[in-house]
C-alpha cells in the first residue's frame, strides 16, 4: 500500500521529504499512541499546515486532507477525513490486528486552475499549475503502528524467547531472532537436559540461556537505527520495546542500548535472574 517517496510529480508537492516547498510546516502524521479497550482503539492522529493557499483551498472545500488506514493481516481498508488539529479515529479491534499501516495526503476535490504558491521553492517562482480533481498536492509521514488482539501479550519477554534444538551439529549455542519469536538452539544433550531440568531451576537456566542470548540480541540492535525497520514488524521486537518503555521510560533505540549497556538491560527485563539462580544453587549445596 505504501506510497514510493521517489514518484515524480509534474507539479511542486508539500512533503517533508523534498524541497518543492520551502518555510513551510507540514505535520500529517500520529502521536504513536493507542489507547485500547477490549472491543476498540483510539488512535489520535494529527494534521497541522501553514501554506496560506493550501489552507485558502481546504477551508474553500476544494481540497481535503485524507488518511489511508491499512491491515495487511486483516486486508482493513478505511479512508478517513482529516480536519486541522488532532483527529480522534475509533478502530474496531475486530477489523484490525497487529501491524497497520498509514499514509495521509492532501488532495484536491475541484479542479483548479493556476495554482501556486509563494513557498514555492525558487525552480518554481512564477510558475503556476492546471490542476484536476484528485490531484495530490501533500504528502504526510508514512509510518506504522500495531495494535495487538490479546491485551496481555506484553506480559514477559520469556514468552516470545524459544529454547529448540539446533538442527545442526555445531557444539555451543546460537540466537536465531529474524522470525516472529527469538530461537535459541541448543545442541542436542544440552537441549534434552534442558527440557527436562530448566523447570526445576528457572533462575539458572534464565541465567545461562537467556540471559545471553538477549544481551546478544540487544548487541545487535545497538549497531544501528536503521535495522529496527526490519523487526519492527516482530511480536519479540514488539514486546522487547513495551517493556523498555515500562521498565525505563524510554524509547528503544540504538542510543539507548549503547548508554544502558546491552548486558544491564537485559537483566532488568528478566528481573535479574542471577540472585535466585546463585540463591537456588546455594540451597542445593547446602
Amino acid at each position: 500500500m505504501a506510497m514510493n517517496k521517489n514518484r515524480l510529480f509534474a507539479y511542486p508537492v508539500l512533503t517533508n521529504y523534498n524541497d518543492d516547498y520551502v518555510n513551510v510546516n507540514l505535520v500529517l502524521e500520529s502521536t504513536k499512541t493507542l489507547e485500547k479497550t477490549k472491543k476498540c482503539s483510539k488512535l489520535n492522529y494529527i494534521f497541522q499546515v501553514d501554506d496560506f493557499n493550501i489552507i485558502k483551498l481546504l477551508r474553500e472545500r476544494k481540497a481535503k486532507a485524507i488518511l489511508k488506514i491499512y491491515c495487511p493481516t486483516t486486508k482493513f481498508r478505511r479512508i478517513v477525513d482529516l480536519t486541522l488539529g488532532v483527529n480522534n479515529i475509533i478502530l474496531n479491534n475486530i477489523d484490525v490486528n497487529n501491524r497497520v499501516e498509514l499514509e495521509s495526503f492532501i488532495i484536491l476535490t475541484d479542479n483548479i486552475q493556476n495554482f501556486c504558491s509563494v513557498n514555492f521553492n525558487e525552480d518554481y517562482h512564477g510558475d503556476s499549475f492546471s490542476l484536476e480533481k484528485g490531484s495530490i498536492i501533500a504528502v504526510g509521514k508514512q509510518e506504522s503502528v500495531f495494535i495487538e488482539k490479546d491485551i496481555y501479550e506484553f506480559t514477559k519477554v520469556t514468552s516470545v524467547i524459544k529454547v529448540s534444538k539446533s538442527q545442526t551439529d555445531d557444539k555451543g549455542m546460537t540466537v536465531d531472532y529474524s522470525d516472529q519469536n527469538i530461537y535459541v538452539y541448543l545442541p542436542e544433550d544440552e537441549f534434552i537436559i534442558y527440557s527436562q531440568y530448566a523447570k526445576h531451576c528457572l533462575e539458572v537456566a534464565n541465567s545461562m540461556v537467556i540471559l545471553p542470548a538477549l544481551t546478544f540480541v540487544f548487541d545487535e540492535l545497538s549497531r544501528d537505527d536503521d535495522i529496527f525497520e526490519e523487526y519492527e514488524d516482530n511480536k519479540w521486537f514488539r514486546v522487547i520495546k513495551r517493556k523498555i518503555q515500562d521498565l525505563f521510560d524510554q524509547e528503544l533505540s540504538s542510543t539507548f542500548i549503547k548508554s544502558a549497556g546491552s548486558l544491564l538491560i537485559a537483566q532488568k527485563i528478566l528481573d535479574y535472574p542471577l540472585a535466585p539462580g546463585f540463591e537456588w544453587i546455594k540451597g542445593k549445596i547446602d
